[in-house]
């Protein structure tokens, strides 16, 4: 699934880094990019079932793994991922137009929550 799929990105961007391959400046649309889906991503998640939106746990791993790896790229995504994630992704209110089972907000479940938490925790850390 996708998720597995941004894990073993995320392992390789680690292991990589770790050898010294790994050189963000070559790679200067890969933390972009990752945002960009992880916001244009459709709300998965339904309030009446158990489904996990898997896509959204892999990309929001990646980016703290990212972030992590980059400290220097936090200053310049902090604001705009601080908005989505708390504005859109966790507390999202349904309004009288959009109050179906795929209503806001993007994560519902514990674990798609946590791994927000995780990227803003990750944010604000120097």
């Amino acid at each position: 699934n996708s998720e597995q799929f941004f894990n073993l990105m995320t392992q390789i961007i680690e292991f990589s880094h770790s050898l010294k391959y790994f050189d963000p400046k070559q790679h200067p649309k890969l933390i972009p990019s990752s945002i960009k889906m992880m916001i244009e991503h459709p709300i998965v998640e339904s309030k009446n079932e158990n489904n996990v939106d898997h896509f959204l746990i892999g990309c929001l791993t990646l980016l703290t793994k990212l972030f992590n790896l980059i400290p220097s790229e936090k200053l310049k995504y902090t604001d705009e991922l601080i908005n989505e994630i708390f504005f859109k992704q966790l507390f999202e209110i349904p309004d009288k137009d959009n109050h179906s089972n795929l209503a806001p907000p993007k994560c519902k479940r514990k674990t798609t929550r946590a791994k927000s938490f995780e990227l803003v925790i990750e944010l604000i850390n120097s």
